[in-house]
């Protein structure tokens, strides 16, 4: 399962016309997030991006979790990606507002009265759910078909998974997998 809502929070996925016509705000993506799943045998559901242009001034509340350490995968499956929340400038420049920035900096994600401006961009990064199982355990085509339904990479799908695809084909090099899946369980 993919984005899924969380029943115990009050949280709530309003659709973007109702919101649109209630505030001054424009949603620009409500999207599937790559990656954002914790690697295993059964991948974790996918987060989303989420990015709302203002179209006027505002102020931002909201509070957020897993941004130092995204869901806990279990029997061997990995953690899944941090939530992130990023202001994007007017100019195409941006700044993580809660959670790490790509230097590894963390700024809290209870954010309250954070100014945008018009034009100003709130892009949210959501986490996933964690792996279960071992991710080198993962059937190879499942792995493919998350590569080719954009769920994960062809990075992740090599660097985790162990699967090597060829990109203009997108077909699985089954003998260079073999060795590559060897190698990462040696390592």
């Amino acid at each position: 399962m993919n984005v899924t809502e969380d029943p115990l929070g009050n949280c709530m996925n309003m659709p973007a016309e109702s919101a649109e016509l209630l505030f001054p705000i424009a949603y620009e993506s409500f999207e599937l997030r790559p990656d954002s799943g914790g690697p295993g045998r059964y991948r974790g559901g996918l987060g989303a991006v989420f990015k709302v242009r203002y179209l006027s001034d505002g102020l931002l509340s909201m509070e957020s979790a897993r941004t130092l350490q995204g869901s806990p995968g279990v029997n061997g499956g990995e953690f899944s990606d941090v939530q992130r929340q990023t202001k994007i400038y007017g100019d195409g420049t941006s700044e993580v507002i809660g959670g790490l920035d790509e230097a590894g900096g963390w700024k809290s994600p209870l954010l309250s009265n954070v100014p945008f401006t018009h034009g100003e961009t709130f892009m949210f990064e959501s986490t996933g759910g964690g792996g279960w199982g071992k991710p080198l355990d993962r059937d190879i085509e499942a792995v493919l078909d998350d590569v080719l339904d954009e769920y994960i990479t062809f990075n992740t799908a090599y660097d985790v998974y162990g699967v090597v695809i060829d990109k203009d084909a997108k077909t699985i090099d089954l003998e260079a997998t073999e060795v590559r899946r060897s190698k990462l369980r040696a390592a």
